[in-house]
């Protein structure tokens, strides 16, 4: 419609095509940016091989800033913004040096022991080379400092059960758990967070081969949707342990926070609409994207169901526009094997049931 529209009013045939370009592809970077994990060379490769020049890039970069700022104030955050410079940014290196984006990522994400040894007084070279040959996810060094996994390392050496730690970042917070893995544990830290009024909007799980986990969430405040006041910190760890011990009815917890937020729930949330699962194929994981209303409790409902069923997510995003979400996750069965098509049906009945639970 837009090509004949502009045809008609005596465009260039250059004009058309950029316009046409931007209307079909103009939810690509929104939905990129938000729904997929941008230290994921496969998703960086799909995204720019949209492009045939940086201008066309640049041009969509503007008109999804653009869309999005002008649906409400509440919608346009600091998180998003960080997301969407972060992909742009990631594309124009690639489409600028004509690289792949194994390239772009895999070139950087090799680190000098020396380097974060130098960050820790009480940490060794052979300290740093055996956190990270423990760990086989290469986009581990992508999503922390140097500075960053030299604090992992000190609190794994401690040998504590539980360490927490806190960053308040650019209008959100960054909160890193580590601690020994068991099935049930990303539930229970989302329950956890949920009852303590804090929003996810991304996870990320990194697994060391002895089974130590180290768990990193971008979270804002439910209320002021910025960043979690430092005076929150203590309870929010506290609450986490408590959690992974069972000393904390998870259940009751939740109960009791919709209860608090009672009166402002139906104001805050739609009262019905539809659930729409979609799954999507990648070279490493199933992508299960989760269209919903947003609710209170909705991800602890949700992890608490895929452990059920035997799914390990290793990536989680969760985005947010007015009061719908679209939760994302990267998951494998037990075995580390992807979904098969003949347990897809099975398995989407079983997570819509479960959601029902929270309307």
């Amino acid at each position: 419609m837009a090509s004949s529209i502009m045809y008609r009013l005596g465009y260039s045939e250059e004009e058309i095509d950029r316009v046409t370009f931007l209307v079909r592809n103009h939810l690509v970077m929104e939905q990129t940016a938000f729904r997929r994990n941008l230290n994921d060379p496969e998703t960086l490769n799909n995204f720019a091989s949209l492009f045939s020049s940086i201008e066309e890039l640049d041009l969509l970069y503007l008109l999804t800033y653009a869309d999005l700022s002008a649906v409400n104030a509440a919608i346009w955050t600091n998180w998003k913004s960080d997301l969407l410079a972060e992909l742009y940014r990631k594309s124009k290196a690639m489409l600028d040096d004509k690289i792949s984006g194994e390239e772009l990522l895999y070139s950087s994400t090799y680190v000098i022991p020396k380097e974060i040894s130098e960050q820790s007084a009480v940490i060794s070279e052979s300290h740093v080379k055996e956190h990270m040959d423990s760990i086989i996810d290469a986009s581990y060094t992508q999503q922390f400092t140097v500075e960053e996994i030299a604090k992992h390392i000190e609190e794994i050496r401690k040998g504590t059960s539980l360490s927490v730690l806190f960053k308040n970042l650019n209008g959100f917070t960054n909160i890193t758990i580590i601690t020994n893995d068991f099935p049930s544990l990303l539930s229970k830290i989302c329950c956890v967070l949920a009852v303590n009024d804090v929003n996810i909007h991304d996870a990320k799980i990194f697994t060391r081969k002895d089974g130590i986990v180290i768990d990193t969430f971008n979270v804002t405040d439910f209320r002021s949707q910025k960043h979690i006041e430092e005076h929150r910190y203590t309870k929010i760890e506290t609450d986490i342990g408590d959690a992974i011990s069972g000393l904390l009815q998870l259940h009751q917890e939740v109960a009791t926070l919709k209860s608090r937020w009672r009166r402002l729930e139906s104001k805050l949330f739609k009262r019905s609409g539809q659930v729409k699962i979609v799954f999507e194929n990648h070279e490493k994981f199933t992508i299960i994207d989760i269209f919903s209303p947003d609710r209170l409790g909705f991800l602890y409902q949700v992890t608490g169901k895929m452990n059920e069923l035997g799914l390990n997510i290793y990536f989680a995003k969760i985005s947010t526009r007015e009061d719908d979400i679209v939760d994302s996750f990267y998951v494998l069965d037990r075995n580390g094997k992807k979904i098969s098509q003949n347990d897809e049906e099975f398995i989407k009945s079983e997570l819509i049931n479960a959601i029902s639970l929270v309307f």
